[in-house]
């Protein structure tokens, strides 16, 4: 049994569905266009009348195809809009505002990767040299890794002032000292830093194994 117009048209609105993400309506829209065509191609055969003269000329051809495979879209010295057919050497956010897009929109439309650039590969490669050559790649690595060690270091602020290892070792050194152990009141007086600051030092102190407690509030060095 021959196969229909419609089913015909269905088919190829599946087919242009499998490669890109559509939603009800623009299937719906996708066969009746599909179908119009093929009502204009058989008129056409039956009347033995050219193709462009029912309106389909070799840009559209080109764009369909190119539609149907995206990826083919972007080739070695131009870029080709999949919205329009139009071709450039780069896809600029302009020309694509004009399809009521963004560069993000576009991408998702025509399932490109997020990363993917709209440019021709001959540009991209150019552009990708010239980085090179500059050392962009290597600085920008060199600036993630300082932004990444400046976050590591940077830990929870403490509502005391922040420790100074000459600071700690100074405390360490009174307490040495002392051999039979030593106040916090009385660090506080040698050293002239706030009690807040000098149980500081001292607790962490304790935890490195460099200090031990004596008697309530007094220490002595290990």
């Amino acid at each position: 049994m021959a196969t229909s117009l419609t089913e015909l048209a269905a088919n190829i609105a599946a087919a242009q569905a499998s490669k890109t993400r559509m939603s009800a309506q623009e299937i719906s829209q996708a066969i009746q266009s599909a179908y119009d065509t093929l009502v204009q191609l058989k008129a056409a055969e039956d009347a033995n009348q050219p193709l462009a003269e029912v309106g389909l000329t070799q840009a559209d051809e080109k764009l369909a195809a190119l539609q149907a495979n995206p990826k083919r879209s972007i080739q070695q010295n131009k870029v080709f809009c999949l919205e329009c057919g139009a071709s450039f050497t780069v896809l600029s956010g302009k020309h694509l505002e004009s399809h009521g897009l963004t560069a993000k929109e576009y991408r998702k439309k025509w399932q490109l990767g997020a990363k993917q650039g709209l440019a021709s590969k001959a540009f991209s490669q150019k552009r990708r040299d010239t980085a090179h050559q500059l050392g962009l790649g290597d600085k920008l690595a060199a600036s993630r890794k300082t932004r990444a060690a400046k976050q590591k270091g940077s830990g929870p602020k403490n509502a005391a002032e922040p420790l100074r290892e000459t600071d700690a070792a100074r405390v360490i050194n009174i307490i040495r000292e002392y051999k039979d152990g030593v106040s916090i009141s009385r660090l506080v007086d040698r050293t002239g830093f706030n009690t807040t600051k000098v149980r500081n030092i001292v607790s962490i102190a304790l935890k490195k194994g460099q200090l031990t407690r004596v008697a309530r509030g007094a220490y002595k060095a290990i």
